[in-house]
């Protein structure tokens, strides 16, 4: 299978596209394990055999990517040359001027119409310190965000409509929730990125971190009545109508709950779409739907970004650093973005719909993909995001298994929030808490 994707994508890049013109140094990529990865790597793979360039692949844990990346931009010259830089590490990197932008390597190149800034997000302003404006810093490498999943096997059973709000969908989880066959929803409940899973659920009941981060006003309101409804809501999806201790479920269990047939619903990455729909590690492949995260009634509709960018270190040769862009302009093309869909990894093309491909039932992913993308939140956009979503990740947790309530974990990771930014000496402030 794996040389078939291979030739496949192959065959796709070298229409067109001579091999010649793309004579680059080798490079050094260091990149995290992850659903996309396999995808990615035959994409790359399909790369290599169609311009005779070579790309040589770390793989490595999710945690431990940004501290090897970290290490590397730090020394003299840097081990890798591409970096693969998660949502969560983008604005350090930034603010650290570790990284070389594109605008300085390539000053004529210009992000396509078609391909997602994940909010703004692959441009920096040094003089303001902010994403959205500025230079060309990296580009999107994978658009990986939050989808709603619901098996429509079973909507169709039950003569259930795709649900559009929280009441809607958890109407529809309790009509499909038959513990322990199966569960009405799974929640991302455990320490890693539980905060991450929970921002659709926050920011669409008109809930924050910030008061207003565009306009430099970091007041904390993260224990805002709003944040508070947000939270309780996604407490009773953990609660009422999931598995038994969802503290300590994660991504990988989310996807395992899917792929067995054990839960009727959850909100995870679009990454996961592959092997759900590949018969040989899910039960439900053909039987599942993807829509829209719901809202509020009324409300706006959001999506989390855990978008991956490619960034090009400064300690790095020139010639390297050519060659690390060759491969990212590349990827960003329409035959990249359709290599990246047929290898089964994610695309950050808000333009692919499942009506591009020919086997559009494989691919109808995409139209959800390209919809949540554009509802797609970049949240906490400083240098101190890491910080700041370890503290929201604790406390989100210990609500979930029970040690806090609601109340009591908000107001307690907006205190500490609010120590960071006044710290770090930011505009800020504090809502009291919450009673």
């Amino acid at each position: 299978m794996r040389n078939f994707l291979k030739s496949t994508a192959a065959a796709v890049l070298l229409l067109g596209m001579p091999t010649a013109a793309f004579a680059e140094a080798d490079i050094q990529l260091i990149i995290n394990q992850s659903p996309w990865f396999p995808g990615f790597e035959a994409t790359v793979e399909a790369y290599e055999e169609a311009t005779g360039n070579t790309i040589n692949i770390e793989a490595v844990p999710f945690p431990v990517l940004l501290e090897k990346s970290r290490n590397s931009v730090r020394a003299e010259e840097g081990v890798y040359d591409l970096l693969t830089i998660n949502a969560l590490g983008i604005i350090e990197m930034y603010a650290g001027g570790f990284l070389e932008a594109v605008s300085d390597i390539d000053p004529d190149y210009k992000l396509r119409g078609d391909i997602s800034d994940f909010g703004g997000s692959v441009y920096w302003d040094e003089e303001t310190r902010s994403i959205g404006s500025g230079k060309l810093m990296a580009l999107p490498m994978a658009g990986v965000i939050q989808l709603l999943y619901y098996r429509a096997d079973l909507y169709e059973e039950a003569g259930l409509e795709v649900p559009t709000t929280w009441d809607e969908l958890m109407a529809n989880a309790k009509t499909l929730h038959n513990p322990p066959e199966r569960v009405g929803f799974t929640v991302r409940g455990s320490r890693q990125n539980i905060g991450w899973n929970a921002m659709p659920y926050i920011y669409s009941h008109g809930g924050k971190i910030f008061a207003d981060e565009a306009a430099g006003d970091y007041t904390v309101t993260f224990n805002s009545p709003e944040a508070l409804s947000a939270f309780e809501t996604f407490l009773s999806f953990a609660n009422d109508v999931g598995p038994d201790d969802p503290g300590t479920t994660g991504q990988a269990e989310m996807i395992q709950f899917m792929a067995t047939g054990r839960s009727a619903h959850t909100i995870m990455v679009n990454a996961a779409w592959a092997g759900l729909e590949d018969p040989a590690k899910s039960i439900v492949a053909g039987k599942v739907g993807v829509a829209e995260i719901p809202s509020v009634e009324g409300g706006d509709h959001y999506s989390s970004t855990g978008h991956f960018i490619g960034g090009i270190p400064k300690n790095i040769p020139d010639e390297k650093k050519q060659a690390a862009l060759a491969f990212m302009k590349w990827l960003n093309t329409p035959d990249g973005q359709r290599a990246m869909v047929e290898n089964g990894s994610v695309p950050v093309s808000t333009g692919l719909s499942a009506s591009d491909f020919d086997d559009a039932e494989k691919y109808r992913f995409l139209d959800a993909t390209s919809q949540n993308a554009r509802n797609a939140l970049f949240y906490a956009a400083v240098p101190e995001r890491n910080e700041i979503n370890s503290i929201i990740d604790l406390h989100l947790n210990l609500a979930v298994v029970g040690e806090m309530t609601a109340a009591e974990a908000l107001n307690k990771a907006a205190e500490e929030i609010h120590a960071v930014m006044v710290r770090e000496g930011y505009n800020t402030g504090a809502l009291p808490p919450l009673q």
